[in-house]
């Protein structure tokens, strides 16, 4: 089988018939279809049993809630084909995506295999959102050589897609970054995955069209004005420094890059919470004297006025005031 379609489900009871139905109906057939469900609350575990008992390529695995890392770990361990291909619950795939995917991989056989999205509005207007790297396939040279300079992130702020989803990636290098994410990260899990695969990989193909639909879900984690655990940017660093090898290129300077804009992005975040000014500023400041965030402010270097160099800027210099405009705006 060439490929196993994995879908974490977590209250998309709305949207989940339309994503199963664009994975059913694919103009290639060779696939498998796995929804997780984790632990949710409506009508999306009947909704997954009921399209399982309809079609054998689908596949239902219910776990208590763990997250979409969690679910994702779950469905690895069951799929069976060559290639992973993670969608979203919310999300949907063009009819040829798997047809497109499968003939990249026929004649080029590369590793991983990436191609742009639509972001999908409530308007019902789809965006084109096509990837920045050039169409075409990537030996291990080219990766190193035009890829891995923004692999995590780079001066200007720049980083390479950090999504699972509008990507095929095969099996095994999938499963083997996927099993070594900590299920605390709740935000950012993808990225966990995604760096160190590219890393690995020997080679990758990029599709220059749009074939995947980001649905833009207000009610997902990512886009509600939730409170973000201000641990993650250091759990995420510390993964990159493990499974990435920061004794080759420019790795570890990337890593507290992207670690103070993720701690900018978490700070910001305080300000959401309904709790009194005063102690949302302690506790921020608590966070500060952290000694992996206080090297990461140290050795992190953005060009001039780049997002990353605001983003140092206001936490090195608690512009608390600053920071919390910023949230408001978001």
């Amino acid at each position: 089988m060439k490929f196993s379609v994995i879908v974490p489900v977590y209250n998309v009871e709305r949207f989940l018939r339309q994503c199963v139905e664009s994975v059913l109906n694919q103009s290639c057939g060779d696939f498998e279809l796995i929804l997780v469900d984790d632990g949710s609350p409506d009508n999306c575990p009947r909704i997954c049993d009921e399209y399982a008992l309809k079609d054998g390529r689908v596949k239902v695995i219910h776990k208590t809630n763990g997250g979409a890392g969690a679910a994702r770990i779950a469905g690895c361990k069951t799929a069976t084909g060559d290639f992973i291909v993670c969608l979203d619950g919310d999300d949907w795939l063009s009819p040829d995506y798997l047809e497109k995917f499968s003939a990249v991989i026929d004649e080029f056989s590369p590793d991983i295999c990436l191609c742009g999205f639509f972001n999908a509005g409530k308007n019902g207007r789809n965006t084109p959102c096509y990837p920045v790297e050039r169409e075409g396939f990537f030996d291990k040279n080219d990766i190193e050589k035009t890829i891995y300079p923004y692999l995590i992130e780079d001066k200007h702020s720049n980083y390479f897609s950090a999504s699972l989803w509008a990507k095929a990636i095969k099996r095994e290098l999938f499963v083997a970054s996927q099993i070594t994410v900590d299920t605390r990260i709740k935000i950012g899990e993808d990225q966990c995955v995604v760096k160190p695969c590219v890393f690995r990989a020997e080679s990758l193909y990029v599709i220059d069209e749009c074939l995947y639909y980001y649905r833009q879900n207000d009610e997902s984690m990512t886009k509600s004005k939730g409170v973000f655990d201000l641990s993650v940017p250091k759990l995420i660093a510390n993964h990159f420094e493990k499974e990435i090898d920061v004794s080759s290129f420019d790795f570890q300077a990337q890593i507290y890059r992207h670690a103070v804009h993720d701690l900018f992005n978490a700070v910001a975040s305080q300000f959401n919470a309904k709790r009194d000014e005063k102690e949302i500023r302690r506790i921020i400041r608590q966070t500060l004297s952290d000694e992996y965030y206080k090297k990461a402010l140290k050795e992190s270097r953005f060009a001039f006025l780049s997002k990353g160099w605001l983003a140092r800027k206001a936490l090195k210099n608690k512009m608390f005031c600053l920071i919390k405009a910023y949230n408001d705006r978001r």
